[in-house]
């Protein structure tokens, strides 16, 4: 901040300069031409000043924090009636952490065959899917916020697809990637396709997001199926980052 400070100081050190010089000018110009040029100088240094000051800040913003916003909570649920057709909703709480933010990369990866079909929420529009062939990158989508944030601001973000498994390549998982620090992630997979009698529990589980063998998940806690509702639902309170987390049924 003491930085910030010193570099707005010399522009405005620089700009009280440049206006002793013009006070010269101006003394030899009537009162109207004169009235106007001061005009200008002064809205002109203060956008100067202003388009400066934000620059820095944004600058200084990320060198203190390497991502755009805090996560301060997630929260994944899959919903399949037939187990051919399903959607899938993420919904992120978020704080900005730029002097402004307009849009937000997310990444995603559906293990179907079929590219699922994307949609938010009325509070932001989304991007036509970038997809890879590769299985070990992800395909990613641009939220565009139609309101923008300033910093400290919070939001929801809403990730929403539907999915078509009709030749059965897709994976019985969902699962959330956690870079940074955050409260909770919340999991929830409604089947309303199981049978009455089905019982078997899931699995939740962890890799190291940069692993890409598929043998290093490491299970933390099996998780019972609700019979009632047909539902697998968990909790993860204070997750370490740096890890890919997945709730997996079979």
């Amino acid at each position: 901040m003491e930085s910030f400070l010193k570099r707005i100081w010399k522009w405005i050190v620089s700009g009280a300069t440049f206006a002793s010089i013009l006070g010269i000018i101006l003394y030899f110009l009537n009162d109207t031409c004169a009235t106007r040029v001061a005009l200008i100088f002064v809205c002109g240094l203060l956008l100067v000043v202003g388009g400066y000051s934000i620059y820095i800040l944004h600058s200084v913003l990320g060198k203190h924090y390497p991502k755009e916003y805090d996560l301060i909570a997630s929260f994944a649920e899959f919903k399949s009636e037939d187990g051919v057709l399903s959607s899938y909703d993420t919904f992120r709480v978020i704080q900005c952490k730029r002097t402004f933010l307009d849009k937000i990369r997310y990444n995603f990866k559906w293990s179907g065959s079929k590219l699922p079909h994307v949609a938010s929420t009325t509070s932001q529009t989304v991007t036509p899917v970038v997809s890879s062939k590769n299985p070990q990158e992800w395909d990613y989508v641009d939220l565009v916020l139609k309101k923008p944030l300033v910093y400290n601001e919070c939001a929801v973000l809403h990730f929403h697809t539907d999915n078509d498994d009709s030749d059965k390549k897709a994976g019985p998982y969902i699962g959330l990637k956690v870079n940074y620090p955050v409260p909770f992630i919340h999991f929830r997979a409604l089947l309303a396709y199981k049978d009455s009698s089905f019982r078997k529990p899931a699995i939740f589980e962890r890799k190291r997001y940069n692993s890409n063998v598929d043998t290093d998940w490491e299970t933390i806690q099996s998780v019972e199926f609700d019979v009632d509702y047909k539902i697998y639902t968990c909790m993860k309170e204070h997750p370490d980052p740096g890890y890919y987390y997945r709730l997996r049924w079979e």
